[in-house]
């Protein structure tokens, strides 16, 4: 088990001599895989290179290291690790309340038609 020694917030980590700092890709990981040994499940080294690359990548793109978390371990649980990503952009559309209705996706695909037709 690789227990992550420091406590979480949602500013960052709070490291052990009491700092804050923003969550790398390795803790992110390591929640991760704090969360699946409280079960007892292992997680392969091959699937936390996968999350890792993508949950570095996010991070520099904004994304809430939490969220990163849970798309990392909702994509485990759904067998498609190589899939965080997808995952994790549904996740932020949803938290910022950015549904698309079936409607809303007719409309775009007909204005893109419309646009590509002139």
């Amino acid at each position: 088990m690789e227990s992550h020694p420091e406590r979480r917030s949602d500013e960052g980590i709070v490291r052990a001599d009491g700092r804050v700092t923003p969550a790398t890709a390795a803790d992110v990981i390591a929640a991760v895989v704090d969360t699946f040994a409280l079960d007892g499940i292992p997680v392969a080294s091959r699937h936390k290179g996968m999350l890792a690359k993508q949950a570095k990548e996010l991070l520099s793109d904004g994304y809430s290291w939490k969220l990163l978390v849970m798309a990392s371990v909702y994509s485990l649980r759904r067998s498609q690790p190589q899939n965080m990503h997808f995952i994790a952009n549904d996740l932020n559309m949803a938290g910022a309340r950015k549904y698309m209705t079936r409607r809303d996706w007719d409309v775009a695909l007909q204005d893109e038609m419309e646009i590509g037709g002139s």
